[in-house]
């Protein structure tokens, strides 16, 4: 009886399958595979249901970088719904892979799916951290000009009855002003000023589609999350301050003091604004660990439904550790580990690491 680790395939791989409960090959997947992984063109046609997804799909994962800066594999199918079940089980079969996989279709605003290649596909924060170190300087990032609100929220209200959308604090981008200009020029369409930045949003926008669901119209999601987002509590550490000089938010002479004492700065989100907090010392992982005992150890004040672990490049290991600590300190019901964007990691360098949750 053939089995999946007689088929060349990589430990990694291996352990994908044997997660989703794959005992053995199909005969398709028994034939393609080792065929596809050593370069052959080849057709193949099965009855449904007999794995040929992951018949192409396993070496696809096996042959692709990751990392990479441009698209590695396109896979073309002949519905939408075909398209995003490939996807889902891709995504199922790339185990710890650092792949980024994303179904395109039509039916669905071109805008959103092409956010997909912007962010986390064309380019990634380890690439970024990349260009800054062979550079010694950062990409440039910019707020979204007005003509893209436009044909954003043109798009949108082309599909939907309302749009609300959450932008990063206005004291950090032109973004929420461009957006408020843009929206003018539609009914039911709603900026919101975030007044914070990276998974601090990503609360806000959880909270609006619970509020949706509930039947709460548009409008009155929007007002109430611009009381509930004074309720956010917002920081991380970093691990260096040369991100923030490279970026003209911190001076030379703070990174260089900080840098010599080997000190960890936990910066802060207050009022729509980044300032520094408490200063750590010591290796990093320590460091965030005695970042998380301070912002929830002990605290009676805190809301735990919901936390976002966010950074911009850590290991899967040091990632079990921090939620160990944060559920020791304080019972979420809901952790979420998350990757920052390209934009945040551009400007806080690899290593940050931060929580993100509700006062009561």
């Amino acid at each position: 009886m053939t089995s999946f680790d007689t088929l060349g395939l990589s430990e990694r791989a291996l352990e994908a399958v044997g997660l989703l409960g794959y005992a053995e090959p199909t005969p398709v997947q028994e034939q393609a595979i080792p065929l596809a992984l050593g370069g052959r063109d080849l057709i193949a046609a099965a009855k449904t249901g007999t794995g040929k997804t992951a018949a192409f799909g396993i070496p696809v994962i096996e042959l692709c970088e990751g990392g990479g800066k441009k698209p590695q594999a396109l896979i073309l199918s002949p519905t939408r719904e075909l398209s995003i079940q490939i996807a889902e089980e891709l995504n199922s079969l790339k185990g710890k892979r650092k792949l980024r996989i994303a179904p395109f279709y039509g039916g669905q605003m071109i805008e959103i799916q092409l956010q997909r290649l912007r962010d986390g596909i064309d380019v990634r924060p380890e690439e970024l951290y990349a260009y800054a170190k062979a550079t010694g300087k950062l990409c440039q990032t910019a707020a979204v000009n007005v003509s893209d609100y436009y044909a954003y929220f043109s798009a949108a209200r082309a599909e939907y009855d309302a749009v609300i959308h959450f932008t990063i604090s206005s004291d950090m981008s032109g973004c929420y002003q461009n957006a408020c200009i843009a929206a003018r020029e539609f009914t039911n369409v709603y900026p919101v000023d975030a007044r914070n930045l990276s998974t601090g949003i990503g609360h806000l926008v959880l909270d609006a589609a619970e509020m949706a669901a509930q039947g709460m119209d548009a409008a009155d999601i929007a007002a109430a999350l611009e009381k509930k987002r004074e309720k956010l509590d917002v920081s991380f550490v970093l691990d260096t301050l040369d991100y923030l000089v490279r970026g003209g938010r911190c001076s030379s002479l703070a990174a260089l003091s900080a840098n010599f004492l080997h000190l960890k700065p936990c910066i802060e989100v207050k009022d729509g604004k980044m300032g520094v907090g408490r200063k750590y010392r010591g290796k990093l992982e320590k460091c965030y660990v005695q970042y998380i005992e301070d912002r929830l150890k002990g605290r009676d004040d805190i809301d735990c439904h919901r936390i976002f672990i966010t950074d911009s490049g850590i290991s899967d290991e040091t990632k079990a550790m921090l939620e160990r600590v944060v559920r020791a300190c304080q019972p979420f019901e809901e952790v979420y580990h998350t990757q920052a964007g390209c934009t945040v990691s551009n400007h806080c360098g690899p290593g940050c690491m931060g929580i993100l949750y509700y006062h009561k």
